[in-house]
């Protein structure tokens, strides 16, 4: 398996794991209101997509699928149509985001408007990257050579993961251990 092809699966594990904390951290939104805490991991998690994801993971899938287009297969509407959700997942988060610094700046956002729009994200984040994994990154593996992801590589920006990269950027540690301590949590009731 291609470096490239192994780094873009093991993001998407890296996102569903952000996105179950992000669920965590929404659910209690309608009951408890956003306490300054979870706004600012919510503001993390925000911050670290536009980051990390819409910056290298997105426009890397983007070029694969473009090189994948180049080679006239028959999935291409398919392909486009991933393309496309990356655009107005970017949006989707600008969105969200807005509404948490609504609300670290004081002004006044119903918390079921933010709850809807997170349930919407989570949803929108889930379907997305199991749509990938199912349709597209088998297209991937039938269709790219080793040529191919050699040529991709070379083009790929120099960024590390700031959150679940061998340096974690300071500001995510809470972030990071939020994201640990819930699959803990989870671990706990599973046994």
């Amino acid at each position: 398996m291609h470096p490239v092809y192994q780094q873009l699966c093991e993001d998407h594990r890296h996102i569903q794991r952000l996105v179950r904390c992000m669920r965590n951290l929404a659910a209690p939104l309608k009951t408890q209101g956003l306490d300054a805490e979870r706004l600012n991991l919510m503001l993390d998690v925000m911050d670290y997509i536009k980051t990390y994801p819409e910056h290298w993971h997105h426009p890397i899938e983007d070029q694969v699928l473009s090189l994948l287009l180049l080679k006239h297969i028959p999935e291409a509407d398919l392909l486009r149509e991933v393309v496309c959700d990356h655009g107005r997942m970017e949006k989707q988060t600008i969105k969200l985001e807005q509404q948490f610094q609504a609300v670290a700046k004081g002004c006044v956002v119903p918390a079921q408007l933010i709850l809807q729009q997170c349930d919407a994200y989570i949803k929108t984040q889930l379907d997305h990257i199991e749509r990938e994994n199912q349709w597209i990154y088998p297209l991937m593996e039938r269709y790219l050579n080793e040529a191919d992801w050699d040529w991709i590589a070379e083009k790929l920006p120099k960024l590390e993961d700031p959150l679940f990269g061998a340096r974690r950027r300071a500001d995510y540690q809470s972030l990071y251990d939020n994201i640990v301590a819930g699959e803990e949590d989870l671990l706990k009731v599973n046994y």
